[in-house]
């Protein structure tokens, strides 16, 4: 026998034709039937706003009409939700609903990543906005753009701006995505430093990741190094064994060294051959100006204090992940224009959010730019994802979505048709294959 469930929210009765119910909000009314005519209407708990009620009606015997069935209710609050039903409110489930054979509340805590934000629709724009905030542009704005740009670049020709009549001229928007992360991963590195006297840190040391730690800037690589702390130990400096002192590496604790200008002989020989002692030195050698004679100089590992700090340093990465994609509707028609142009160009703002994890747009129950835009874009938010595994903990997500206006110019050049693009909303000009003056710089 299957249970019919019904929900009444805000007057709305949604039939679900199983035996598990979502409550979506306390204090709602479930209506149980058998399809015979029996029917019995419960109170739903009212400990959490959302939690998934299990009913399971029992047949005993021949059930007729008028029959109460037998119904054992289970309750679980989803991930990411907090509290048990209190003894209280199990108390008073039951006696409001005494028909319940069996009443089992079982809740789950998980850390599960919270709603996504409401959106204002009147902050969205949608996609035929973007002709509205980039209008269309005509073919003598287009020219001009290109007589610009050709008295702009130093290696293309401006006479052949004249040679060009427009015979179509059409447009079709790009959709540039960008999505941007940084991860954070976190090792033990053992470090030292001088010991200069005081207080040291010891005892019992946190976790690494107990640590607080934020980097510069969002979405730049970086590295960060901070103590462990109750992790210090003193030790006697293995460099100098704790005499303070090492061996000069310059004269090899000689306190002289070979003189540069004779190179040892103590003599030097004049044009006419005639030799004379060397001015630099004496017999060849001259004092060395590390250790100055002394043969030793100050250890530079514990710099002179004999003992050292011996610790754990919490070494910090923080790593950029990024994911940039052009999305198009007409591919042919930006084929001949460079995604990096695309990308660099200024557009209009179409979609823009950052957070501790970026929402699939299907999640929004509303449509920012297009249906198909927006399932292409959360194809690229999974793939994304999945970039950052082996990476460490993920911090932080950011996507930009912009519309590039992109208007294509097709014309004749002799017998080849040729083509250029006017894309951004600057005006940038793209033009393919066009006659070059070299001015023999250094970018042509």
């Amino acid at each position: 026998m299957v249970a019919q469930m019904g929900m009444q929210m805000g007057g709305m009765n949604v039939q679900m034709g199983e035996a598990n119910v979502q409550v979506s909000a306390p204090g709602m009314t479930m209506t149980v039937s058998d399809g015979q005519g029996n029917q019995m209407t419960m109170a739903t708990p009212t400990a959490q706003p959302q939690m998934t009620m299990s009913v399971n009606m029992q047949q005993q015997g021949q059930m007729g009409m008028g029959a109460t069935p037998q119904v054992s209710v289970s309750v679980s609050a989803p991930a990411g939700t907090a509290g048990v039903m209190t003894d209280a409110q199990i108390a008073a489930f039951k006696a409001a609903n005494p028909e319940i054979a069996s009443f089992n509340p079982d809740a789950c805590i998980a850390c599960a990543p919270p709603p996504p934000p409401q959106i204002n629709p009147a902050d969205v724009l949608v996609r035929s906005q973007l002709q509205q905030a980039a209008p269309n542009i005509t073919k003598e704005q287009a020219m001009q753009a290109l007589d610009k740009w050709a008295n702009g670049d130093c290696c293309a020709s401006h006479r052949a701006v004249k040679d060009v009549t427009i015979d179509s001229f059409a447009r079709a928007d790009a959709i540039d995505v960008e999505l941007l992360a940084t991860y954070e991963a976190r090792e033990l590195r053992p470090r030292h430093r001088p010991y200069d006297g005081g207080m040291i840190s010891q005892g019992m040391s946190p976790n690494p990741w107990d640590l607080p730690c934020q980097p510069s800037k969002w979405y730049i690589e970086e590295k960060k190094e901070m103590p462990l702390p109750g992790s210090e130990v003193i030790r006697i400096c293995y460099n100098c064994c704790g005499g303070g002192r090492v061996t000069c590496p310059h004269c090899h604790g000689n306190g002289r060294t070979r003189c540069n200008h004779c190179n040892g002989r103590g003599t030097l020989t004049d044009a006419e051959g005639h030799h004379r002692d060397c001015p630099h030195c004496r017999g060849g050698y001259q004092r060395c100006h590390r250790c100055q004679e002394s043969g030793s100089i100050i250890c530079p590992t514990c710099d002179g204090r004999r003992q050292l700090v011996h610790y754990q340093a919490v070494v910090v990465y923080f790593h950029r992940v990024e994911h940039h994609k052009i999305l198009d509707s007409e591919a042919a028609f930006l084929a001949d224009l460079p995604q990096e142009k695309i990308k660099a160009a200024p557009g209009v703002p179409m979609w823009s959010e950052e957070n501790f994890m970026v929402f699939p747009a299907a999640q929004y129950n509303q449509c920012r730019i297009s249906p198909n835009i927006s399932q292409r874009i959360d194809a690229m938010i999974m793939e994304f994802n999945n970039m950052g595994n082996g990476k460490g903990v993920l911090r932080r997500q950011a996507l930009n979505v912009k519309g590039v206006p992109v208007f294509r110019a097709e014309y004749k050049r002799g017998q080849e048709k040729k083509v250029f693009f006017v894309y951004g909303t600057s005006l940038a000009v793209h033009a393919v294959d066009w006659p070059c003056c070299c001015c023999y710089c250094t970018i042509c």
